[in-house]
């Protein structure tokens, strides 16, 4: 029960008030005091903190802030504070912000009310951009009129100048302005840059002041200068310098060359490089060579020239050479180029040929011809009649092979010229040219008689030959025999039959005759003679016969004379002789007469010389050349006739370790008495020849050395000091063994032999030709330069080099000198001097350990001097070292103390890490109190600093040393730890040899210790509302806490100490945060107050008390009093309770039953138990079907067949079956059976249901007498959605098992929303297993396919069914005449797209069509000119499908071309687009199009496609000309003939001789598979 008055006082005073409560039992009282005050606030001012400025750094100073007003009432008072920067903080003057922080984003309360109601408010900002910046403050309260207040003048804000950077280039040109930027961190107002030009070593020192960050200044002498500049703005300043070169510019440039262009590899070309104008000038020479070959270059002086320079270069390779000399310096180039001015040539060197095999008469002679040596070589032939450009070509291994035809047999002598523009080299060659061989057939004159020598006779062509370039072999069975000469004589052993045989050949062809002959043991009449015998001596011919008898004998002798004779009695044997006087072969014919008969005999007779004097004649020592050598022997008589040479070469030594070849002997049998090899490796060899006939045999031989050339001879040596060894290195590349003679120059020469001699050698066989080296040493007795004269000579060749071998006095009395002292400023200059007082081509190298600072090295004679400003501060050990080329280390002298290089402090900085200007104080476990390690941030220019840090709490001063910054700052971090609290101030001096800085933090650094474990009594308080509540909280430590209180009802009690007693006015919960805070932490605890009225009465409701299980249930409380905070509910299902806080529960019952319900309702103080309520669950029933035993589907008749249901869920179910034979049956139980009396199909049916549901299921069951199973049907639909212009075919997989029949019926039909669609087109096939229907057919939607298998002659089918969706297809968009076409300038323009269509309603008219333009190369830019179209509309706007225009009205630029696009449209379909790019040309193209029926669909590789030309005007002499593109990516076209794949584009081009020619372009869909082959020539039709 409770009464609320409201009452509101008129003026200010402390007034009490009384209640009194009474009823007829009695009354009580009650009294309380109200003090009523002014809510105004006045006198509101905004100052800074004393020791504050109006001018402070962008990002680093903290500006404070005051606000002091009068005010007796904070709450509902707010304080807007802006900041002039877009920033605005709004704070509740009631405490509930107040929180006591250094962080600039709050407010800080330094003063709560004091005497006279005042209220003092300090506050911190950090601005964050520059400029000028008025700060208001704005008091508004809800009691009174609102307050303004603002500084007296601005805050000006500045970022701070640091890290000035100058920006230009290092190097400059005199007489030119130079640019010189100043870069710093960021730009400010009031910036002024003060400059400073100084030079180093010239008198130059000016001076500059301006407001802009660029200085421009032009040099006038070249120098190096300092470019210093102060930057500096109202609130800071920094320093920095820069050095620059000054140089002069390079002009004047020329490049002189003298000598050929034409040089022999190892000669030197010489160049002049000259220049009128330029200041440290570098010539770079490249003489195009990619060897590592630096020219010798001489520094010339001539009048007139500020530099010239020669080069000698020396090519170690032949080839083509462009030379390219640039001379610059750092702020100027020049460069010449002179493309393949040098030809460098090697010499024709080793002109090797070699003649192959014989050549037959008729075919061409080759001769291989090789070179060891030689560049650009051209070749010439000598056959005796002059010389002349020879004919060959070059083979794959750089061999060259000259052709020749002969037109005459024998030996003909060639010589090859080898030659270029420097040299030329001859060889002369015999090459062996012979006949063909006839027919070949053996001819025995006389009677074979066994035992006697029988003459056989070679005949070639029917006659004997006489050619000397035959070789004739007779085999005999085992024996051999092979003669210059055709004819031969042979003893027969035996009277037996005996195989001859007779090979015929020459270098060029071979023949061959086999024969079989039998010897008579007793001839009546036979004639002999010996075959072959000496000229000059007697033939003795004998005749004989088997019976003694008397007989007349004539003779022709084959020489021209003749003879007749008888014997003088009766003989069997008869002979005589006959000396003929020259050598040949003869015929000889014997007609013998016995008185009654005449009988002729024949025999050949062979009449040659003895061999006499055999000499053999050929080179002894023969340089050897690859990759062959050819060499020849020639084998010489007196006398001998029908000689065969039997020639053989034997190796007698080859250098296997240089060569690596096993080399074997070489046998040759010819007629001819020279003898040619060809020879692959040196050595020595033997050769030996063979010389006979049939009358006798020489033999001769001879020894023949092949040796590498000496191709090189290198001497190598170093310069040595007096007193050591000179040590050559001769390098030879050639045959050995070598002599090597040396004159040392000094009076001394020796001759050493590698074979006899103990020299050290070291062999190389990597190249063809072997390489061995030898140390000689040598110690010379004076100092001074000695000329050696090396020769080395093997048997064939001779190698001369000379060499100077320098004898030099060594390096000493090295000294070094510095003109500073060991401590100096980085900026100035180190200059030291080195100095020795021996020692000849002496480098002087400086290493000051400094390699970015910058060094000036003057050196003349043996002084050096050395000027060296270093890169940063530091300590620097400095030393010089001297080497010449005798040393092969350098002689180093350090100078005896280090240099200490240091920078000038400036800019000290300090601060603490994060700006947190205070530290906790904290108990640490040794029961004292210290903070944690502080962290101070120090920065200062200057290097290297050390820092002295005074923490200001009587602590020892930490000294620490500087690091230097990637910004060029010295940076420490000072680390402290406080033990007392205190306010304290922060000291830092920086120091270092050249001097120190002090400076001191800008804030006083508080210590204290914090707020620590706030705790409460209580962590929930629970009141009965109405009564008081009291908080009293605990604090563990801190040092000047102040308690704030907020009580969760808009009350706030600041500054109230720690205990608080509270009355709240309505029931209800409160969050109650108290704050214990200090200027260096805070801590805050919330409670929470719980104020309630008693629990009393609860029911549950429910919106029906039968329910479905699985299915959410909302549940609900009701109480009287509406003071419950939990609600534990039991849910009757044996899951125990649960505890809600809302009213509501929501349950699901995974289980069917009956389940009670409750629920208690609780607060702090009470709690009541609603009575219960029955809910009833019942499962509802899903997925039903009815299964059938496997072996009772199909039933035979008089079998039982077996049901039971399925289904997913369901509870408390009945199950009502129907047979489908006036059967039916009622039931709770789930398995059932049935018998049917008749074959027949039945429709079984089931309905099941509960109270909260009910669910029916039907199948199909034959009961048969014999076993047949409805077929089993699959149907492939990999295609659920179709395009209505496309046919529409399904098939069906059907699997069949049945006793009586294979064969099935099909019957398809189409359902649409359920009704039966008639399909009577007679394309349509509704009763086969493939379902075909027209494309058109249907109209779109979707359709349900079903399919209806039946087993013919039974009552057995089965059913499938399946889905299609019939979609709209995409409308074609056609502009007539291809994608390109060329216009007149002043055509008629006819862009027809009446050929679009729909393809789903090809006949249908009622396509929108929609026209535009844009130029090709700007899709956002119109195609007319609207000064052209003057009033008239424009062309565009016609809805026509037919555009018409003049050609006149487009923008007449012949360079650009415009894409007109057509959009086509009906109904709510999706539309379509194309396009045609017009080009304008001159004159009057044709007008022509192309027709290609199959471009608007895809078609595969192997279709055949029609392309027509429409031309209207076309005459009789136009020409077609047709191009075909695979346009791989859509818009480079690739030429193509016979394209297969990809997306093509047509090209046609129609002309003739009065027009202008038109082309058009086509394109045609992707064809597949994707294929990038590249096309062949363009079609041509006319």
């Amino acid at each position: 029960m409770e009464d609320i008055q409201a009452h509101t006082f008129s003026e200010m005073g402390l007034f009490s008030v009384w209640v009194e409560v009474s009823n007829s039992l009695g009354s009580i009282e009650g009294m309380m005091y109200v003090i009523v005050v002014d809510k105004t606030v006045s006198n509101v001012s905004l100052s800074l903190v004393d020791g504050e400025s109006y001018f402070n750094k962008l990002y680093y100073d903290t500006v404070s802030f005051v606000v002091t007003m009068v005010t007796a009432h904070r709450k509902d008072t707010t304080m807007y504070v802006d900041f002039g920067d877009g920033l605005q903080y709004e704070h509740i003057l009631d405490g509930s912000n107040m929180d006591m922080t250094f962080d600039p984003s709050h407010l800080q309360v330094v003063s709560n009310y004091g005497i006279g109601c005042n209220l003092n408010l300090m506050f911190d900002h950090v601005f964050l951009e520059s400029g000028y910046f008025n700060v208001t403050v704005t008091v508004q309260s809800d009691h009174d009129d609102t307050e303004h207040t603002h500084l007296p003048q601005p805050i000006f804000v500045q970022d701070s100048i640091e890290q000035p950077l100058i920006i230009c280039d290092p190097v400059q040109d005199i007489n030119k302005p130079a640019n010189f930027t100043v870069d710093v961190f960021s730009d400010t107002e009031h910036m002024l840059y003060k400059w400073q030009i100084t030079g180093v070593t010239v008198n130059v020192s000016d001076s500059v002041e301006l407001t802009q960050d660029i200085l421009t200044y032009t040099f006038l002498i070249p120098d190096l200068y300092t470019i210093s500049v102060n930057v500096s703005n109202l609130v800071s300043y920094a320093i920095t310098d820069y050095e620059v070169v000054v140089e002069e510019g390079i002009d004047g440039f020329l490049v002189h060359i003298d000598g050929p262009e034409v040089v022999m590899t190892g000669d030197h070309v010489s160049v002049i490089a000259s220049l009128e104008r330029g200041t440290d000038v570098h010539f770079v020479w490249d003489f195009g060579s990619y060897e590592f070959n630096p020219p010798e270059t001489e520094t010339l002086h001539a009048d007139g020239f500020a530099a010239m320079e020669r080069a000698n270069y020396t090519y170690s390779s032949s080839g083509r050479y462009d030379l390219v000399v640039t001379v610059q310096n750092y702020v100027s180039t020049r460069q010449e180029i002179v493309e393949e001015h040098f030809i460098v040539q090697d010499p024709v060197e080793g002109l090797l040929l070699r003649g192959g095999e014989a050549t037959k008469l008729g075919n061409s002679t080759e001769i291989i011809v090789s070179v060891s040596e030689g560049t650009d070589v051209m070749y010439d032939i000598d056959i005796g009649n002059g010389r002349m450009s020879a004919q060959g070509f070059l083979n794959s291994d750089s061999l060259y092979t000259v052709r020749y035809i002969f037109n005459t047999s024998g030996v003909h002598s060639v010589t090859v010229y080898a030659y270029n523009n420097i040299s030329v080299e001859s060889s002369t060659i015999n090459v062996l040219v012979q006949e063909d061989i006839g027919t070949v057939s053996i001819d025995i004159p006389g009677e074979l008689v066994p035992y006697e020598e029988t003459v056989l006779v070679a005949i070639v062509d029917g006659e004997i030959p006489t050619r000397t370039d035959l070789m004739y072999t007779w085999t005999f069975g085992d024996e051999t025999v092979r003669t210059p000469l055709p004819v031969v004589g042979q003893n027969f052993s035996s009277d037996s039959t005996h195989h001859v045989t007779l090979t015929v050949n020459n270098f060029v062809a071979r023949e061959t005759r086999d024969v079989d002959v039998t010897a008579t043991l007793a001839p009546n009449l036979y004639l002999t003679s010996a075959a072959t015998s000496k000229v000059g001596q007697s033939t003795v011919f004998t005749l004989k016969m088997s019976e003694a008898k008397t007989v007349n004998i004539s003779i022709a002798y084959g020489d021209g004379n003749t003879d007749s004779m008888a014997s003088s009695s009766t003989v069997t044997e008869y002979s005589w002789t006959y000396k003929y006087s020259t050598t040949g072969v003869y015929e000889v014919s014997l007609n013998v007469t016995d008185g009654i008969d005449t009988t002729q005999l024949n025999t050949v007779v062979s009449k040659q010389e003895v061999i006499t004097d055999l000499e053999l004649t050929g080179p002894t020592n023969v340089k050897f050349y690859r990759p062959f050598k050819v060499l020849s022997w020639l084998a010489t008589t007196n006398n001998g006739t029908a000689v065969m040479y039997d020639w053989t070469i034997d190796p007698l030594y080859v250098d296997t370790d240089a060569y690596r070849v096993q080399v074997s002997s070489n046998t040759w049998t010819a007629t001819y008495k020279r003898r040619t090899n060809a020879f692959s490796t040196p050595g020595v060899y033997n050769v030996s020849v063979t010389v006979s006939n049939a009358l006798s045999e020489k033999s001769a031989w001879m020894v023949t050395v092949l040796q590498d050339p000496i191709v090189n001879v290198n001497v190598s040596l170093d310069s040595v000091l007096h007193g050591d060894q000179t040590v050559y290195n001769v390098s030879v590349q050639g045959g050995k063994h070598f002599i090597i003679d040396l004159d040392f120059g000094d009076g001394e020469v020796v001759s050493l032999s590698t074979e006899t001699d103990n020299l050290t050698e070291t062999a190389d066989y990597s190249q063809a030709v072997p390489r061995y080296s030898y140390l000689i040493p040598k110690l010379y007795s004076n100092i001074g330069q000695f000329l050696c004269n090396v020769s080395v000579t093997n048997q064939v060749s001779e190698g001369t080099k000379s060499v100077v071998a320098s004898v030099e006095e060594p390096i000493t009395g090295l000294t070094l000198e510095a003109d500073k002292l060991s401590v100096f400023e980085r900026f100035e200059i180190l200059e030291m001097v080195a100095e020795i007082a021996s020692g000849t081509d002496v480098v002087f190298s400086w290493n000051f350990n400094d390699d970015a600072g910058q060094t000036d090295v003057q050196t003349l004679g043996n002084t050096s001097t050395a000027y060296h400003q270093f890169s940063a501060a530091g300590a620097y050990n400095v030393s010089v070292s001297v080497q010449n080329p005798l040393y092969t280390e350098p002689i180093t002298l350090y100078y005896p103390h280090s240099f200490t290089v240091q920078e000038f402090i400036s800019q000290l900085d300090v601060y603490p890490l994060s700006n947190m200007y205070f530290a906790t104080l904290e108990l640490t476990e040794s029961g004292n109190y210290s903070t944690e390690q502080i962290i101070f941030d120090v920065f200062a220019y200057g290097s290297p600093v050390t820092f002295e840090i005074d923490y200001g709490d009587d602590s020892p001063v930490q000294v620490l040393e500087g690091e230097v910054t990637d910004y060029g700052e010295a940076y420490v971090s000072g680390t402290h730890v406080y033990t007392k609290v205190g306010n304290y101030t922060i000291c830092v001096t920086a120091g270092n040899l050249l001097g120190n800085e002090t400076y001191c933090l800008a804030s006083l650094f508080y210590v204290q210790i914090p707020p620590n474990e706030l705790t409460t009594d209580k962590s929930h308080y629970v009141t009965v509302f109405g009564n008081d509540t009291t908080i009293v909280a605990h604090l563990h430590s801190g040092t000047n806490v102040q308690f704030n209180w907020s009580m969760g009802d808009q009350t706030e009690y600041l500054d109230a100490g720690s205990r608080v007693t509270h009355r709240y006015l309505a029931p209800g919960n409160y969050k109650v945060t108290i704050k214990a805070t200090n200027i260096v932490h805070q801590v805050s605890i919330d409670v929470y107050v719980s104020v309630q009225n008693p629990v009393q009465g609860a029911e549950v409701h429910v919106g029906s008390q039968l329910q479905k299980t699985n299915t959410p249930i909302v549940f609900t409380v009701v109480t009287l009093t509406e003071s419950a905070f939990d609600y534990e509910w039991d849910m009757g299902d044996g899951k125990g309770t649960s505890v809600t806080v809302l009213k509501e529960r929501i349950y699901s019952y995974t289980q069917p039953g009956t389940f009670p319900v409750t629920v208690t309702a609780t607060n702090d103080i009470s709690s009541v138990t609603s009575a219960p309520i029955e809910m009833e669950l019942q499962t509802v029933i899903e997925d039903l079907r009815i299964l059938i035993l496997s072996d009772s589907n199909p039933t035979l008749i008089g079998h039982t067949t077996e049901f039971y249901p399925s289904f997913l869920a369901g509870s408390d179910m009945t199950f009502e079956w129907d047979f489908g034979d006036n059967q039916t049956l009622i039931t709770t139980d789930s398995f059932i059976s049935h018998h049917y009396s008749s074959v027949g199909e039945y429709l079984v049916q089931l309905f099941v249901s509960n109270l909260v549901s009910n669910a029916t299921a039907h199948t199909t069951l034959f009961v048969l007498e014999e076993m047949c199973r409805p077929p089993e049907l699959k149907i492939f639909n990999s295609h659920p959605q179709v395009v209505r212009w496309r046919d529409l075919q399904l098939e069906v997989d059907v699997i069949i098992d049945c006793e009586v029949t294979a064969l099935t019926t099909y019957q398809w039909r189409v359902f649409k929303d359920g009704y039966s669609v008639d399909l009577d087109d007679e394309h349509t096939t509704l009763d086969q297993r493939t379902l075909f229907i027209p494309s058109r057919t249907l109209d779109y939607g979707v359709y349900d396919l079903q399919l209806e298998v039946s087993m013919n002659g039974t009552i057995v089918y089965s059913k499938a069914e399946t889905s299609v969706e019939v979609v709209p297809s995409s409308l074609v968009a056609v502009i007539a005449g291809g994608t390109s076409r060329l216009v007149g300038s002043n055509a008629t323009v006819v862009l027809d797209g009446r050929s679009s269509y729909d393809p789903d309603f090809p006949d249908d008219e009622g396509l929108s069509y929609n026209w535009t333009c844009n130029l090709l190369n700007s899709q956002s830019e119109g195609c007319f000119d609207q000064n052209a179209l003057g009033n008239l509309s424009s062309p565009l706007d016609t809805n026509s499908s037919v555009l018409t225009f003049s050609s006149s009205l487009l923008k007449q630029d012949p360079m650009i071309a415009f894409v007109f696009w057509l959009r086509v449209g009906i109904d709510d379909r999706a539309d379509a687009y194309t396009s045609q790019v017009l080009e304008i040309g001159p004159g009057r193209p044709l007008e022509a199009g192309i027709d290609c029926p199959q471009c608007a669909i895809d078609v595969n590789s192997n279709n055949k496609i029609t392309f027509s030309a429409l031309c209207g005007d076309c005459s009789e002499t136009v020409t077609y000309t047709w191009e075909l593109f695979v346009v791989l990516d859509g818009s480079v076209p690739i030429l193509c003939l016979h394209p297969t794949v990809a997306l093509l584009l047509m090209d046609l081009t129609i002309s003739n001789s009065w027009s202008v020619p038109m082309r058009l372009k086509q394109h045609q869909l992707r064809q597949q598979p994707f294929l990038s082959q590249p096309c062949q020539q363009p079609w041509i039709e006319r």
